[in-house]
Parts: structure tokens; sequence; C-alpha cells
């Protein structure tokens, strides 16, 4: 199935963004296949998973050949991500779509108001703490598989002030671990009975050349404008998501 010109651009823009900034993007899939493209929201959030997780995957390996990556964190952070990411795929299904739809919404206010903060250094030693580092992995996780986001949000602060990594070391530590989570949070829900949409192929391509772009471009402008100017964004739609979904919830029932 063919995406519709805006869906293309739009999925473009969620590319760039991981590529760029490691995180931001995947939260405005969802709400561009369900809005946009009309998919349900059950749905979306496989399109998602399969489309973030592969393409995370592309992302870090561009990273890797640019010298910005961090194993020990990678491996942390995916190990438990993985994990929390399949028991919260099982969770999807039992969820109307006018209540997953409300959580995400809900989820983008919140990520939209951390995403203009300014980043916390960290004291970018590079030294690991195992622990935090596998909690903060599993909650990742459990949010990946519930709701299809990448988590890179919560993953790249977690990375700096935890695991002591610098900003570009971050984002690119950060890739690997969306993917993984993502990829098991696919299989959990093939594991109950979901369907991978048509819709995941040319998103999947479209998401890998604003990567990308987005890695190529990280190098020469400024990130930090960028993110500030994307987080009003996915503000934004995430009121508005909140507002259509409380109005659909109170008017006809989820």
């Amino acid at each position: 199935m063919l995406l519709s010109p805006i869906t293309i651009a739009l999925v473009l823009l969620v590319g760039l963004s991981l590529g760029l900034l490691g995180s931001g993007g995947a939260i405005l899939l969802i709400p561009v296949l369900v809005y946009v493209e009309g998919i349900a929201a059950q749905d979306a959030v496989v399109v998602s998973l399969a489309v973030v997780g592969i393409g995370s995957v592309f992302g870090a390996w561009l990273h890797y050949r640019n010298g910005h990556y961090h194993f020990r964190a990678s491996f942390l952070y995916a190990v438990s991500g993985s994990a929390g990411a399949v028991i919260g795929a099982r969770f999807t299904s039992l969820v109307p779509d006018t209540i997953l739809m409300l959580s995400f919404g809900a989820l983008m206010v919140v990520v939209g108001a951390r995403m203009q903060q300014p980043r916390t250094r960290g004291n970018e030693s590079g030294k690991c703490r195992v622990v935090p580092s596998l909690l903060v992995g599993a909650v990742v996780g459990l949010l990946t598989g519930f709701l299809g986001v990448g988590g890179g949000f919560l993953l790249i602060p977690a990375m700096t002030l935890i695991a002591g990594l610098d900003t570009h070391r971050a984002v690119a530590a950060s890739l690997p671990v969306i993917g993984a989570n993502s990829l098991a949070g696919l299989g959990g829900h093939r594991m109950v009975g979901a369907a991978v949409p048509t819709e995941s192929l040319p998103a999947l391509v479209t998401v890998m050349l604003g990567i990308a772009a987005g890695s190529v471009a990280g190098r020469r402008i400024g990130a930090d404008s960028l993110r500030k100017i994307f987080a009003v964004l996915v503000l934004l739609v995430g009121i508005a998501i909140v507002v259509a979904s409380m109005y659909r919830l109170l008017s006809y029932g989820a």
C-alpha cells in the first residue's frame, strides 16, 4: 500500500529527528499513521515498532561508522529494555483505541515539555552504573512495547546521567537500544497474533532516508535549536490528541 504524499513528508521528518537527535521523531509516527493515514491505533503501534526498530538499527550503524558508540551502555539498556518491551506488547490489544490514543497523547505532552528543557551534561565519564541502567532500560522497554515509542527522550538523559556519556555518544548509544526494544516489542505483538500491516515497508524506506539525512545534518546544524522547535510540535500534537480523545471518550465512549 502506498502512503499519501503528506504522510511521506511527515514520516521523513520522523527519520530526520531520529538521525539528528536520537529521539523525538518516533513519537510522531503513530499520530501520523492514525490521523493522516486512518490506520487503527493498535495496527499503528505495530507499524511503528517495525519501522522504528529497523530504522534505528540502520541509524546506529551510521553513527558507529562515525566513531560514536558505547557498547556497554547500549548492551545494559537493551537487555532489560527488550524484556520490558515483550511484556508491554501484551497489554496493547487489551486497551480500546481511544484509551490508547489518550495515553499516547498524554505521553506526548510530557515528552514535549521535557524536550524543551536544556539537556543535562552529566559527568561524561563513560562509566555505566549497572543497576540504574537496567532499571531505566526496563521502564523504557515497557513503554516501547505498549505504545510503540522508541523512548529516546528518556534514554538520552539517562545515558548522560547514569552512563556518563556526552551527547553525541548518548545519541549513538540510544539508537541500538531503541532498535532492540522496538523489535522485541514487535515480537511480543506477533506472539499474541498481530500482523504487520503493509504500510510498514514504504514507511521504513522513508524513515531510513530521513535517518541518513539527519546523521549528516547533525554535523552541520545546531541540534539544540531543532530539538526545541520539534518539542513545540510534539507538545501541540499531544494536546490535540488528548482533547480529541477526551471528546470522543465523553461523547461516544471508548
